[in-house]
């Protein structure tokens, strides 16, 4: 009669990579915050933003319904927007734009000057 023997002892079994912490929300944010690669600008009472269309579409339904049809800011990449003051309206961007966080100050100044429009 043959007998084998096998210990085994115990072993990390967990394998040695390192996965990356995901960073889109962070990098989006930076891109709007730089101003970096933007296809479109915004004007709110004199003042320009320059956004990217696709976060603007994907984030809003009627910046979407702008671009998706054959409108005249879609084709001109300038958006006039009226009766928003420009610093409602850079909260309302941080809103939009992943991986910004509104503080709730801000909050309050953006419902109160949205509801008045």
């Amino acid at each position: 009669m043959v007998q084998d023997c096998i210990s085994m002892s115990e072993q990390n079994t967990q394998p040695g990579i390192d996965i990356p912490r995901c960073t889109l929300v962070d990098d989006l944010g930076e891109l709007w915050e730089n101003s970096s690669f933007t296809d479109c600008c915004l004007v709110v009472a004199g003042q320009e933003f320059r956004a990217h269309k696709a976060i603007l579409a994907a984030r809003s339904p009627v910046f979407r319904a702008m671009f998706e049809h054959d409108m005249e800011e879609s084709r001109k990449n300038h958006i006039e927007i009226h009766d928003l003051e420009p610093e409602v309206f850079k909260a309302m961007m941080g809103f939009i734009t992943p991986g910004r966080n509104l503080t709730s100050t801000t909050w309050q100044m953006l419902c109160l000057q949205l509801l008045t429009v």
